[in-house]
């Protein structure tokens, strides 16, 4: 199965000098966490999440209108092609922990976007089925922390007491 059969094609995008608010427009207006950053050509020169956008907004204490997207984007983007395989999508994923990639053509211009949701819903279409484990432990590659909980909570502190001690370390 290849990426263009599965992916999502209705994408909205902005630009580097767009304000941050055009993003959570964007976002809010399509249901997604994020969007994908083009230039004049429609090439993908970043992207930028809710996460991004909320950190950069409490850290510097500004409005997003204040904001551009080019502040808080991120400028290196892993994409795939529309003729890639779905394996191949899936393995980028998991490998790079993202939960989505712009999909772009030859020329580096965005034609989509493949989310972790269109792999899920996709697991039916699919010649060889997706075990409910591989979807899991995609999903958990991907939203491995890159902090280990062990370090910090021992078998006879409370994670809530921990929480609250690292807080006062902060």
């Amino acid at each position: 199965m290849r990426v263009r059969e599965i992916m999502t094609r209705d994408v909205l995008a902005c630009r580097e000098h767009d304000t941050m608010d055009r993003a959570v427009e964007i976002m809010m207006g399509k249901d997604c966490g994020c969007v994908p950053v083009i230039d004049e050509q429609k090439r993908v020169v970043g992207i930028i999440t809710d996460r991004d956008i909320c950190l950069i907004v409490y850290a510097t204490n500004q409005k997003p209108s204040e904001l551009s997207v080019r502040g808080g984007m991120a400028p290196r983007v892993e994409c795939c092609t529309p003729e890639d395989s779905v394996d191949e999508a899936e393995r980028k994923l998991r490998e790079r922990q993202l939960r989505r990639l712009p999909v772009v053509d030859t020329d580096g211009r965005l034609v989509g976007i493949l989310a972790m949701a269109d792999l899920v819903r996709a697991t039916s279409k699919r010649k060889r089925a997706i075990s409910h484990r591989e979807v899991c432990e995609t999903f958990a590659s991907i939203c491995r922390s890159s902090w280990d909980a062990s370090q910090i909570w021992s078998s006879s502190q409370s994670p809530a007491g921990e929480l609250t001690a690292l807080a006062g370390r902060a």
